[in-house]
């Protein structure tokens, strides 16, 4: 689930856009919906795989267990399961991601809590 006050240098490349372009078009993204509506579903899931990649890898894991960390929790929105809207496309590889992050947790004893923290609608 992507937040711009949890990573404001993943939105930085939307900075210089001057917000509506000659088509009526917003330019500018603020949350994953609209990364997903302006960027499109190659450049966005692109760019989302890249931030999964970097943001969360075994190495993050093996360090809370290290720390004795015994639960994450993963706040990730509906879309996750069954994409609609600009998230088609856009947000695959996503349920692999969690999937292979729940395999690091299991590996070093962690306890996982999913967290529907968006839904259609809501």
């Amino acid at each position: 689930m992507l937040e711009p006050w949890i990573t404001p240098s993943f939105f930085y490349r939307f900075l210089s856009k001057p917000g509506i372009n000659s088509e009526g078009k917003s330019e500018v993204a603020v949350d994953q919906y609209t990364v997903c509506e302006v960027l499109g579903a190659t450049e966005g899931n692109a760019m989302l795989r890249a931030h999964w990649d970097s943001w969360l890898t075994e190495s993050h894991i093996q360090q809370l267990a290290e720390r004795e960390v015994e639960v994450v929790r993963v706040p990730i929105g509906d879309w996750t399961f069954t994409q609609y809207g600009p998230y088609v496309g856009c947000t695959d590889g996503a349920k692999e991601k969690i999937t292979e992050m729940m395999g690091w947790c299991e590996k070093y004893g962690i306890k996982v809590l999913i967290d529907i923290h968006a839904m259609k609608d809501s």
